[in-house]
């Protein structure tokens, strides 16, 4: 369709280039603003808070934990699909995903899985965490935040290495194109499934400098930048 007509969000990044938008491999705040917008956990801090006192359900529907607090038992939401065609998101992937989190070779944030002794498919939407020991924030844990992110076991295992600049999530954008030190694009992924989103698509340029992104918001070419300026 004409670009006049679709909604288009313009972000400027404080970055040179993207790092990684793997979400079990990058913890540099640039790369996980696009992360957030691209993928789920099992479940989230409500949007705009990051209180562990009101995280809600997300691709979980619901879940129980053990009287020990040593076994959780999530329920997988029916029907999640995954960008590009990769299909509808199971325990399968849950596991694969949690798995990939807690091995220090595919994670950045492995320290944070420590406690996990085992990580099962009880059936393709239920999904059981074992643990050695109690973890008071368990939950915090398996959100959208860090390692908590699930991706499709099927785009890493065919993608590859290039995973980490094409990932593919269930989030409501989904990566679209990206241009070596000059911008990413993502595009709305109209199944995402608590509807499709109001946004068609998200530019978000690389502009290190705080002067540039400055001048591009001022002429009307950003409608949103990340700076180092106090806040006024």
């Amino acid at each position: 369709p004409d670009s006049r007509s679709q909604v288009i969000l313009r972000v400027g990044s404080d970055s040179s280039d993207v790092g990684q938008i793997d979400p079990h491999l990058s913890s540099k705040t640039p790369d996980m603003v696009l992360i957030g917008w691209m993928f789920n956990g099992l479940v989230r801090f409500r949007p705009g808070s990051m209180d562990p006192t009101t995280i809600e359900p997300d691709i979980a529907e619901s879940w129980t934990s053990s009287s020990d607090g040593k076994v959780w038992t999530f329920k997988i939401r029916k029907g999640i699909k995954f960008h590009g065609g990769y299909g509808e998101l199971t325990a399968e992937d849950v596991v694969f995903s949690l798995e990939r989190a807690r091995n220090p070779k595919t994670s950045a944030f492995s320290s944070d899985f420590k406690e996990f002794k085992s990580i099962e498919a009880l059936d393709p939407y239920t999904v059981r965490i074992t643990l050695t020991t109690p973890v008071p924030f368990l939950l915090g844990t398996v959100s959208n935040y860090h390692g908590g992110m699930i991706v499709s076991k099927k785009a890493v295992e065919k993608i590859g290495e290039q995973f980490k600049i094409s990932p593919v999530g269930t989030g409501p954008f989904m990566f679209e194109d990206y241009k070596a030190k000059q911008l990413i694009s993502l595009k709305a992924h109209k199944e995402y499934f608590r509807g499709s989103p109001k946004i068609d698509r998200i530019t978000y340029r690389y502009i290190p400098s705080t002067s540039s992104r400055e001048l591009a918001y001022r002429n009307g070419e950003l409608d949103i930048f990340y700076g180092d300026r106090e806040q006024r």
